[in-house]
């Protein structure tokens, strides 16, 4: 028997972890072709869980109301016998994780220029996210928390769209303390900000640093962070210590590794706002 949420048949399951199962599915429809979209489901053994439950309907909640070309859209959300979920836009393609992962097992880099673009593509996206406003016009103040490879999504066409709002926040929780929200251990570990590191108060310039992690990993084809632990790891992010971009300086255009170095400020009041 076909398995169903809502009017949506589920076709396969593509992904699980964290908090919810994500599947391709079709919605049905009366008239015309089927839509292709994706379904993300709350994990069942969370469902008694009410923060989880509050940071599922935070991210329907923030992700309809962002609407851009480089974000993915939030097309609905519904309930199914006691089951949330959201109904996401279909992208056909592969993240940026799975194509860095290929190219590294293939021995090539993407080249400065294609690098490039993909970055102000998911620049742009991060914009919209920072800049969304509610229903009356008044500015979120949304931060996304987790701008990393696995979240930027690559279509055939050509489009780059940053995806998954699971523990973005509004700007009424910007000042509270990342270790209180749980950041540190949902966000990806290479790609944190020191602040998430310390346990410190975030805003839009974290994603900025996260953004600059992915950029610099574009360009130079390698993690930027690295360590033989996820400690030391956290380390090198808290220190700042970006050799890996600052040794690849020569083989890149002028002008273009100050700008991602600025916006990997270890301090906020040095870092590119946005």
């Amino acid at each position: 028997e076909t398995q169903r949420l809502g009017p949506y048949r589920i076709d396969e399951r593509i992904a699980v972890g964290g908090m919810a199962e994500v599947f391709k599915a079709h919605e049905d429809v009366v008239v015309g072709e089927p839509r292709t979209v994706v379904v993300k489901r709350m994990l069942p053994s969370l469902m008694t869980e009410q923060v989880a439950r509050e940071m599922f309907a935070e991210e329907a909640r923030l992700g309809a109301l962002v609407s851009h070309t480089n974000v993915t859209r939030v097309l609905g959300s519904g309930d199914e016998r006691g089951h949330p979920y959201l109904v996401l836009e279909y992208v056909r393609g592969c993240d940026l994780w799975r194509l860095t992962r290929w190219l590294t097992r293939e021995g090539n880099v993407l080249g400065t220029e294609l690098a490039v673009f993909i970055a102000c593509e998911m620049l742009a996206g991060l914009h919209a996210v920072h800049e969304a406003r509610d229903e009356r016009g008044r500015e979120l103040g949304i931060v996304h928390l987790d701008v990393s490879p696995s979240n930027v999504l690559l279509s055939v066409y050509g489009d780059v769209k940053l995806s998954d709002f699971g523990i973005a926040r509004a700007r009424r929780e910007h000042m509270r303390p990342a270790s209180s929200m749980g950041e540190r251990a949902k966000g990806k570990i290479g790609y944190l900000s020191p602040e998430q590191v310390g346990g410190e108060p975030v805003d839009r310039r974290a994603d900025v640093f996260s953004a600059a992690v992915v950029t610099a990993e574009l360009l130079i084809g390698r993690p930027l962070f690295q360590g033989g632990s996820e400690l030391a790891v956290l380390l090198a992010i808290r220190d700042g210590r970006i050799e890996p971009l600052l040794d690849a300086m020569h083989s890149l255009p002028d002008g273009l590794v100050d700008v991602v170095v600025e916006a990997l400020a270890t301090t906020t009041s040095a870092r590119t706002a946005d």
